[in-house]
Formats: structure tokens, sequence, C-alpha cells
């Protein structure tokens, strides 16, 4: 079952209040397609842990479908649903993401591990979720003054229990493991949800935390086990890095570029994160400093912020066209920004930036949805790219 999620900015991908698209004939139809879709999709690995803004399944797949052949690369791959998909069509794909709660589960959503593999991690969870039941064990210090106030006391000791026995753990499950614990953290806690840190009173009876621990380890390995079987064989396992998609290059030339940046002003992932990265001590603030558009940095100084963001994105644009091989093709999904409900058209400016650059656009499609916690209709955008052969 997919992960239930409290997300009133992208609650299963509302459906388009209205549709418009320009350029080639031939693109139209497909990009217009690629951003009606909505609806939650729990097949494979989609669906297993939380991630905001996440690009819906079937729109990656759609968009797939308009890439020469040849690597793919996501420079801001967030839980790596383009990368699973391009798995799936048995192509080379790579990825990078500034946040190390999104590279974890990437790199978790991507596995291609062997049965024994498997089992080896499924027993593991079931120990740790024995033994964490009855821990007695608070969190450290440096932990529990970061997440105190968001757990039933007989909560945070399991999840200790839970933390301990991940450390104990074998090397070549741990970082699955910690991966699983992520997708229940936010779930056992007193936040609303991952996207608002409103406190709310919840009752979780003594053992289940645990028990949800195993449970979820369990629907992880079974997910793996239909991957496994869905992916052609021979096709490899995507690379995955941490660090900023500004910055970092793909292992070599892609065909395709299939991404979602950051909506300037929309959303702020590292507050989202900041109980797993207590919990994981994912935490590394250098890290965060270099993220693109963040709601924090237009809340502090508007103007500076989205002057950065635009020149951001046409350094960017520029990297695209190093990265892409001649006759490749980039598909950038994105939405307009939001600061103290005043919108911030990103079409324009990304148009620009690809010209700037030498890429050619062949099409782009635009949609408004809802967006309820902001009560406004924010337009979303898909624009197709190619750098001449």
């Amino acid at each position: 079952m997919a992960e239930e999620q409290d997300d009133k900015r992208t609650a299963g991908w509302l459906p388009l209040t209205h549709l418009s698209s320009r350029g080639d004939a031939a693109f139209k139809e497909t990009l217009e397609r690629a951003l009606s879709r909505t609806g939650r999709v729990d097949r494979f690995t989609h669906g297993f842990h939380t991630y905001p803004a996440g690009l819906h399944p079937d729109a990656a797949v759609d968009l797939l479908e308009l890439m020469p052949p040849g690597p793919i690369h996501d420079p801001f791959c967030g839980g790596g649903t383009t990368l699973v998909e391009a798995m799936l069509q048995g192509r080379d794909a790579s990825g990078t993401d500034i946040s190390p709660v999104a590279v974890a589960l990437a790199h978790g959503r991507t596995r291609l591990w062997s049965p024994e593999r498997i089992t080896a991690f499924r027993s593991a969870a079931r120990q740790i979720a024995k033994t964490a039941q009855h821990n007695q064990d608070f969190p450290p210090d440096e932990i529990a003054r970061r997440v105190k106030p968001w757990y039933q006391p007989h909560v945070a000791q399991e999840l200790e229990g839970i933390r301990q026995g991940i450390q104990q753990a074998h090397p070549d499950v741990r970082k699955a493991l910690e991966l699983v614990l992520s997708s229940i953290l936010v779930k056992v806690s007193l936040r609303r949800s991952d996207t608002n840190p409103q406190r709310v009173e919840r009752e979780r009876p003594p053992g289940t935390t645990a028990i949800l621990f195993h449970k979820k380890a369990r629907e992880l390995g079974r997910r793996w086990e239909a991957l496994n079987e869905a992916v052609p064989e021979g096709t490899a396992v995507p690379r995955i890095r941490q660090g900023s998609g500004l910055e970092l290059d793909p292992p070599g030339p892609v065909a395709g570029l299939l991404t979602s940046p950051p909506y300037p002003g929309v959303y702020d992932y590292l507050e989202y994160q900041q109980l797993r990265l207590a919990w994981l001590g994912w935490d590394s603030p250098e890290i965060w400093q270099q993220e693109m558009g963040s709601r924090r940095a237009f809340k502090n100084s508007p103007r500076e912020a989205l002057y950065n963001w635009k020149q951001d994105i046409e350094g960017w644009m520029h990297m695209v066209a190093r990265w892409l091989l001649p006759g490749g093709r980039a598909a950038i999904v994105i939405g307009d920004g939001l600061v103290d409900s005043r919108l911030i058209p990103v079409l324009k400016p990304l148009r620009q930036a690809a010209g700037q650059a030498g890429l050619r656009v062949l099409g782009s499609a635009s949609g408004g949805r809802e967006d309820k916690g902001a009560h406004i209709v924010r337009e979303e955008h898909i624009l197709l790219l190619e750098k001449e052969g």
C-alpha cells in the first residue's frame, strides 16, 4: 500500500484546472498527457516512502518516450522516480540530489538485490523490531533535544531501540534498514505531515512502532522482488551521488535529461527533513546552504533570492547543454514560485536561459493546479529542449 500522505501542496497530484501547450505538434500531446497525470501510483518501489513534490511516475514514463536512446540523468533526482522508470526501460541512468534523505531514498528504491540478500535484510529487520519493543533507553542528548517534543516517550524508546539495532546490523543491509526507519519517523511522530509542522496529538500504543518498522521492511522486500522481475536483464543500477545539481556532472554525456528542479519559494526541504536528519545523523548544514530556491531564502530576502534563482537557472542551463549529446533532449518539470501569496512565473526565465545556452525549445505544456496550502492556483510547466545535432 502506498505511504499515506497529508501534503496539501501535492496531495495526489491534483487535477488541472486548465491546460495549454505550445510548440511542435509532434510533442504537444505527450507533454499535455504528462502534465495531466494524477492519482497515487503504487507499483514497484513507488509509494514506499513519502517525499515532497515528487515527479508523478506516469509522467516520467511519458517524458522518457521523448528521449532518444542512451543514458538518462536527473540532477534533482529527489526520491528517484525518474531513475526507477529509466531502469524499467533498461536504460543506463544516473542522478544527484543535495538532500541526504533524497539520496538514501533514491538509492534504496533502485536496488536490484539477490533473494538471499533480501532475506537477510528481512531477518535483520525482524530481530531489530523484536528487541526494540522492549527497549528502555531514550535517544542520546544530541538527538533527544531535537526530537523530544515530537514523540510520546515510549515511541521515542522504540525508535532508539531500532536505531541501536541498525547500528549493530551487518553493513550489507544497514543502509536499507536506515531507509525503513526513515519511512516511519514522521508517521509515528506528533507532526501532522512531512510538509506541515503543525503538532497534532496522536496515541500510538506501545509496541506498534517496532511492529510498523518490521511491516515496512517486509513491504520494501516485496517491492524489490517485483522490481527485480520487471527490470530487463543486464540493466545497470543507477549511479547516485549527493551534491548540488548545479555543480555535479553525470558520469558521462547523456542522451536525455529528465528532472524537476526546485520551485522558487515553494518548498523548504531542510525543514521537512529535520526529524530524519536528527535520528539518522544525516545532517550536514553546509550542504543546505546550496539549496536552490528554498522558501526560507525567499522569506529572508525575496529580491535577492529571486535574482540568485535566475542566476542559478542560467548557469545550470549551460551545464545541461554541456551534458547532452548532440541531438539529446531535456524535459524540465517545474511550477511557478510563491512568496507571500505572490506568484513568481518561471517559464519565461527558463526559456530565456535555454536560448542563451544554445538549446532549442521543442515544446511546452502549462496547467494550473490548486495550491491548497496557499488557497491559490499555481501554474506548472513542462519544457522540452533539444541540443542541436
